[in-house]
C-alpha cells in the first residue's frame, strides 16, 4: 500500500513539472510568436517609408531617386544571393528587354498606392524558421502572402516572398528561370 501511495505523489509531482513545463513552453511560443509579429510589421513599415519617400521625392521633381536596398536590410543572404544571380543574369542576357523581375516582391505589383499590411499571423515555428502569413495592400488591391522567415544572428529574416494569388513562389521561380536559361 505505501508503494502505491509513493508512486502515486511521484507521478502526481511528475504531472505538474510537466504541466508547468507545458505552459511556460506556451507563454514563450506566444511571446515568439508576438515578437516576429512585430517584426514582420516593422519591416513592412520600413519598406513602406521607403516606397512613400520616393513618391515624395518623385512629387518634388527629383531627377535621381534611389531606394534603400530592402534585401539587405531585411532578407537572408541566400535571397540576396538569388536575386544577385537573376539580376546578373539579366544584366547580360535581357538586351534592354524587363528581364525576370516584371514585378516587385514587396509590393506584389509594378505601382503602389495606400500600401499596408494586415492580419500578420505566424502560422508555422520553430527555433530557426517561420512562416508568416500576411494580407498586403496596395492600389486598392489586397494580395494574401506568405513569408518564409530564418533567424540570422537573433534576428528575423525574410528568406521567400510567396503570393498566393495569384501563386507565384519568388524564390523557385527564380531558381526555375535561372535553371531554364542554361
Amino acid at each position: 500500500m505505501k508503494k502505491l501511495i509513493l508512486i502515486a505523489a511521484v507521478a502526481a509531482v511528475m504531472g505538474a513539472c510537466t504541466t508547468g513545463n507545458h505552459v511556460a513552453d506556451a507563454e514563450q511560443q506566444s511571446l515568439d510568436t508576438a515578437g516576429l509579429i512585430e517584426r514582420v510589421n516593422s519591416i513592412y513599415q520600413g519598406a513602406f517609408e521607403q516606397y512613400n519617400r520616393m513618391d515624395s521625392l518623385r512629387k518634388a521633381g527629383e531627377a535621381s531617386i534611389t531606394m534603400a536596398n530592402l534585401d539587405s536590410l531585411y532578407c537572408t543572404q541566400d535571397w540576396n544571393e538569388w536575386v544577385k544571380r537573376v539580376n546578373e543574369y539579366d544584366a547580360k542576357n535581357s538586351d534592354g528587354m524587363v528581364g525576370f523581375f516584371e514585378a516587385d516582391y514587396w509590393i506584389m505589383g509594378q505601382d503602389w498606392q495606400d500600401l499596408g499590411v494586415t492580419d500578420v499571423a505566424v502560422t508555422a515555428m520553430t527555433d530557426s524558421t517561420a512562416t508568416v502569413e500576411l494580407n498586403l495592400h496596395n492600389c486598392g488591391s489586397v494580395t494574401p502572402v506568405r513569408l518564409d522567415m530564418a533567424k540570422v544572428a537573433d534576428e528575423w529574416r525574410i528568406d521567400d516572398f510567396v503570393s498566393k494569388d495569384p501563386a507565384v513562389d519568388w524564390k523557385a521561380s527564380m531558381k526555375e528561370y535561372l535553371t531554364d536559361k542554361k
